[in-house]
């Protein structure tokens, strides 16, 4: 009788290993390691950033760039150029910057990190906001960014997406 109770119990545990991982993933999928990456511009692409005043001299301009790649520049105080300017980046830079949003599931973040409760690690006062948006797929989400707010979750990431949208577009030759 014990061989045999040892045999029902061990063909049931088989059946239950070879049965529990179809289950299991049917239940609980796997996660994917990467997000899916964006393969084409969408037709309603735009992308913005905006730096207002600081207490000193921070360059004070507005981006946006449509689904073609075109930028349009509007310099307002302590750069280079004030007023309108153009210039174009290719589709592979427009996909470099949709994806940079899409990874970091920039649509999860709260709409503006000022000084309320966001701000984990204070406040400090006299630095620019930076507005950053992008519109596709008719969906469109803005953060409001300001340099004062400490200890955010997601500050450093936000910082390098405005930092990789003035690269992508070299900012520089209008604001230096």
């Amino acid at each position: 009788m014990t061989i045999r109770r040892s045999f029902i119990v061990g063909s049931l545990l088989l059946g239950l290993i070879g049965c529990g991982s179809q289950a299991v993933s049917t239940v609980f999928p796997r996660p994917t390691a990467v997000p899916t990456r964006i393969q084409q511009v969408p037709a309603d692409l735009e992308i913005t950033i905006g730096r207002t005043m600081c207490y000193g001299t921070c360059p004070v301009y507005s981006l946006t760039i449509d689904h073609t790649g075109k930028v349009g520049y509007e310099g307002k105080d302590f750069v280079k150029v004030v007023g309108h300017a153009e210039a174009t980046i290719s589709n592979e830079q427009l996909l470099t910057l949709i994806n940079a949003f899409v990874e970091r599931n920039y649509w999860e973040y709260l709409d503006s990190y000022n000084e309320g409760p966001e701000c984990v690690d204070g406040f400090v006062t006299d630095n620019p906001d930076v507005i950053t948006s992008i519109t596709m797929n008719g969906k469109t989400k803005s953060v409001r960014h300001y340099h004062g707010c400490e200890g955010f979750s997601g500050k450093g990431w936000l910082l390098e997406l405005e930092k990789l949208i003035d690269r992508t577009v070299n900012v520089k030759q209008w604001t230096d």
